[in-house]
């Protein structure tokens, strides 16, 4: 009994860890636009307030101009300075490896990984901003799996730079992978079972294989590959072969995002993305979802600290700070969460009294017994 209240304990501070008062500016910036997303967290409600697609020209100082005078409008617009700003840059601008390690490498994994970077990432290491994810490996052998995320640094600084001119400072640079995954476990209950995000945009398909909710691989094939819906199945029944050894391609469920003419994506309303996060942000506003705004939905899901996929591509000096103000909200829900650790800590002081207090009265009263027993032996 006391094991379960301890549990339940500990599930309700987990729960009372996600409380906070914020509000998160997301970001994706792609080919041909970009799409900004304001949500706003209170309490444990997360809310939709702004959505904003801008087009951009193809390339030079008119993006630039464009991308900047947009951005500062819509900041303007939605009257409100964001805690955390996360950029989310496409998926294709990235290079991605996979690699797998013994467990006992868990604690120097960060040295590894930069020792090897350039054996995974086709770039020398000082071109370069890159993370990862790691993942356990199912089998007898105690194993983790490792993704690893790289952006070419000049295409970062950029467009940090960009940003800067805006007056805004990105706290994250991700790419759309992580802001998809972030969606998805956002908008879905997480699953046990295997998992397939298909997202489809500019002449590319991604392919994201979830197992045990984390990520086990992602890569990307040209449209032109997937002309029919038999030609997309063989593509992920290969990617699933390689990624998930084992498992059936029937075992896995399959989400779709994006849209375009040339890929055959599945018409399955209850697993479209953009389908799933319009119902899950039924304010108003979530009829504007599409497509291209999810990216920055899934990036400001990760500003208000509800992203599944923490991935930084910037390095620890680059980062900018959290702007976060403390509201009387704050210091409100500051002192509930420090009144219910010492209500429970007095409450687990006055259990043991009260344990201690029934056992001493059993005690005396089998006392005389005892005695009576005693007096027995010794006459004996």
């Amino acid at each position: 009994m006391r094991r379960a209240t301890a549990v339940d304990v500990a599930k309700t501070a987990q729960r009372l860890t996600r409380i906070d008062y914020l509000d998160g500016l997301g970001i994706a910036i792609g080919p041909q636009g970009a799409a900004f997303v304001h949500l706003a967290k209170r309490f444990w409600r997360v809310s939709l307030r702004h959505v904003r697609l801008v087009p951009l020209p193809a390339s030079g100082v008119e993006r630039a101009s464009a991308l900047t005078r947009a951005l500062v409008q819509f900041v303007e617009d939605i009257h409100v300075v964001p805690d955390q700003v996360v950029l989310a840059l496409p998926r294709h601008a990235a290079c991605v490896s996979r690699v797998i390690v013994p467990e006992t490498a868990r604690g120097s994994l960060r040295q590894i990984i930069d020792y090897e970077v350039e054996r995974l990432l086709p770039f020398p290491k000082d071109d370069i901003y890159y993370d990862f994810l790691t993942y356990d490996l199912a089998g007898e052998e105690r194993r983790l799996g490792v993704i690893v995320f790289g952006l070419p640094r000049r295409e970062v600084e950029e467009h940090v730079e960009l940003l800067m001119h805006a007056q805004i400072r990105p706290q994250v640079v991700t790419v759309s992978t992580s802001a998809l995954m972030n969606i998805l476990a956002f908008c879905r209950p997480p699953a046990d079972g295997p998992r397939v995000l298909v997202a489809a945009e500019d002449g590319q398909v991604e392919c994201c294989v979830v197992d045990n909710n984390h990520l086990a691989a992602s890569f990307l094939f040209p449209s032109a590959q997937a002309q029919n819906l038999d030609g997309l199945t063989d593509l992920l029944a290969q990617g699933i072969a390689r990624s998930l050894p084992g498992v059936s391609p029937t075992e896995v469920e399959v989400f779709t995002c994006g849209s375009n003419n040339s890929v055959p994506l599945p018409g399955e309303s209850e697993r479209d993305l953009a389908t799933l996060a319009a119902s899950r942000f039924s304010q108003a506003g979530a009829d504007l979802l599409s497509p291209a705004a999810l990216p920055a939905v899934g990036a400001a899901l990760q500003a208000i600290g509800e992203g599944a996929l923490e991935i930084n591509l910037l390095p620890l000096d680059k980062r900018a700070r959290r702007e976060k103000r403390l509201s009387p909200l704050t210091l409100v829900l500051a002192g509930v969460v420090a009144l219910l650790g010492i209500t429970w800590a007095v409450g687990v002081v006055v259990q043991e009294h009260r344990i201690l207090r029934s056992l001493s009265q059993q005690m005396q009263a089998l006392d005389p017994e005892v005695r009576q027993v005693q007096a027995q032996e010794a006459e004996a």
